[in-house]
């Protein structure tokens, strides 16, 4: 039986939810009698270093890549999208040029003999729960919009509000860095509609202050439907990348990871800007709460391993720490202090980020503080993080000390 995926728009993506191609059979027996129905010539590139690896040649590693013929019929039916048989996730792209697969499982797609149709097929365990954005990259293009590829029963795409009740802005505050070389650096917030008729109110400060824009349609949704309490959201833009600067390839890390290439100057200058600079600012201008149970601090990536270290340093400040998919290695010591609570996410995926977040949470939980890992079908993935941040945000409203 074939399944026809059905397809919804979120925020500029496309969600593909439910694919599938038959039922009723063993993913071996069905694969089996796929590749025998229709046999096609594939010619599989060579993986690089770091990718997944092909199923055939090592034991047990899952995910991996299955090295089989797709027939072309299928390959046409699904050209543009990603279908699953069984524990089998096959990406189909059209393009007259060679195309990278860029997803949690980064690899070259494979060509559909002589057709301009090229796949990618991957052996992953509960595809029923992943969620993760992916691209098909040709090798003519630079940019192409994300696609999401959602298991029948992960978690559904949050509303996002067409247009906001509340306001986002964009504010530029001076920026010292730690050779002394002085800039502008971009806040931007979001306040909701309402949000200086009441005193029941919290902040989010966050780093990749971009995010913002993303995270304020989910929020906006919520708070306009009372679904959620009042919530600010104040984000601190990242180290710039500079073209002719090689090295500022690495100064979002150096700021956020606390030791990043041995170098702490970095991370102590940024940690000093956002608590003696921008928290400052926000009480003033937003008018956000400055009590410490109605102020938390949340992060992905690099800027989720900064979230929690400076709530881990200035546990005074910060109630709740919240981190998805955390790049960094152990905490630096702590300061003195009511510990914050710390929600902490990873996806199955990550094989170097999920052991490091459990081994946080050990560390934490060891120092007496509560602290919560939950794991989700996916890589190092923005989509999940975005779709992940309101369930964090939920559990850090329900954890605060504020009266």
């Amino acid at each position: 039986m074939l399944l026809i995926p059905r397809v919804i728009a979120v925020a500029g993506t496309f969600v593909m939810i439910g694919c599938a191609l038959s039922t009723g059979s063993s993913p071996a027996s069905s694969r089996d009698r796929f590749q025998a129905a229709a046999p096609s010539q594939v010619v599989f590139p060579t993986l690089a270093r770091g990718s997944v690896p092909d199923c055939d040649t090592t034991a047990n590693a899952v995910p991996c890549r299955l090295r089989w013929p797709i027939p072309t019929t299928t390959a046409r039916n699904f050209a543009g999208s990603a279908f699953v048989r069984g524990d089998t996730l096959t990406f189909v792209a059209a393009s007259s040029d060679s195309v990278e697969l860029l997803s949690p499982f980064r690899l070259p797609m494979a060509r559909v003999g002589t057709e301009d149709l090229w796949v990618a097929s991957l052996r992953v365990h509960d595809l029923d729960h992943a969620m993760f954005s992916y691209v098909m990259l040709a090798k003519t293009e630079t940019t192409m919009a994300p696609k999401v590829f959602l298991g029948p029963q992960a978690p559904r795409p949050m509303a996002r509000a067409m247009a906001l009740r509340g306001a986002v802005r964009t504010d530029s505050l001076s920026y010292t860095d730690a050779h002394d070389v002085r800039s502008m650096r971009a806040v931007v917030s979001y306040v909701p509609e309402g949000w200086q008729s009441t005193v029941a109110r919290s902040v989010v400060y966050m780093g990749d202050g971009n995010a913002v824009r993303r995270l304020a349609p989910l929020l906006d949704t919520l708070i306009t439907t009372h679904a959620l309490p009042l919530v600010a959201l104040v984000g601190v833009a990242a180290a710039p990348v500079i073209q002719s600067q090689p090295e500022s390839e690495f100064g979002r890390a150096r700021e956020y990871v606390f030791g990043f290439q041995a170098d702490t100057a970095a991370f102590l200058t940024h940690e000093r800007f956002v608590l003696e600079t921008v928290i400052p600012w926000a009480e003033r201008t937003l008018a956000v709460p400055h009590e410490r149970g109605r102020r938390f601090v949340w992060g992905y990536s690099n800027s989720g391993a900064f979230a929690v270290t400076v709530a881990h340093r200035n546990p005074s400040l910060f109630s709740v720490a919240m981190a998805a998919s955390l790049s960094g290695d152990a905490l630096p010591p702590g300061g003195k202090g009511e510990a914050p609570a710390y929600f902490l996410t990873a996806g199955t995926f990550e094989k170097r980020v999920l052991p490091a977040s459990r081994a946080l949470r050990e560390q934490l939980e060891r120092e007496g503080s509560v602290a919560r890992l939950d794991t989700f079908v996916s890589g190092h993935d923005a989509y999940a993080w975005e779709e992940l941040f309101v369930p964090q945000l939920r559990w850090a409203l329900s954890h605060s000390t504020a009266p």
